[in-house]
């Protein structure tokens, strides 16, 4: 069998600790986080934040899924419709690909369309000055990625386009 991404419900504010704790198991997982700098006046320091607060993203066969709902940390898998979330190769992709690029990540809950959750995520944007408001809804999970990238960093979306075929909606890239 091959190895797919699935999603897993963790405690609150345990994403961490139950991604170390996936590591140290050698199973390849994702926990996507920005990092914010928080200063005071006697202290400044850079904290991770969750992205997807009490998410975090694994890949293994569906035989290992079982076990690890026993992790510590771990409340149980995501599940759609009776079964756990497959999340496709792509949207872990393209939300890595953000991550990487751009800190300043909002997400937003969406309504899941039942005839294109298997479709993978849906890209769009808008420009203003020089600078492109981008959402990709990773529609596995029903949520919207929105940040704000400057159009020469446009190029690993464009990259990320060509790889999967995936096409924006009308009228919206250049």
């Amino acid at each position: 069998m091959k190895a797919k991404w699935y999603g897993i419900y963790t405690k609150q504010n345990c994403e961490k600790k139950v991604a170390e704790n996936l590591n140290r198991r050698h199973i390849e997982n994702y926990y996507p986080c920005r990092v914010l700098k928080n200063s005071w006046s006697f202290l400044k320091k850079n904290i991770e934040e969750p992205i997807f607060p009490s998410y975090i993203f694994i890949k293994v066969e569906e035989q290992q899924l079982n076990l690890l709902k026993n992790l510590p940390g771990v409340i149980n898998l995501l599940f759609w419709l009776g079964k756990p979330v497959i999340i496709h190769d792509s949207e872990i992709e393209i939300m890595k690909a953000i991550c990487l690029e751009n800190p300043d990540i909002q997400i937003q809950k969406t309504n899941i369309n039942f005839k294109k959750i298997n479709d993978g995520p849906k890209l769009s944007s808008t420009e203003i000055d020089g600078i492109r408001t981008f959402k990709v809804t990773i529609r596995s999970i029903g949520y919207h990625m929105i940040t704000k990238i400057e159009s020469p960093k446009l190029t690993i979306i464009s990259a990320f386009q060509n790889r999967y075929n995936v096409l924006p909606e009308a009228g919206l890239f250049s």
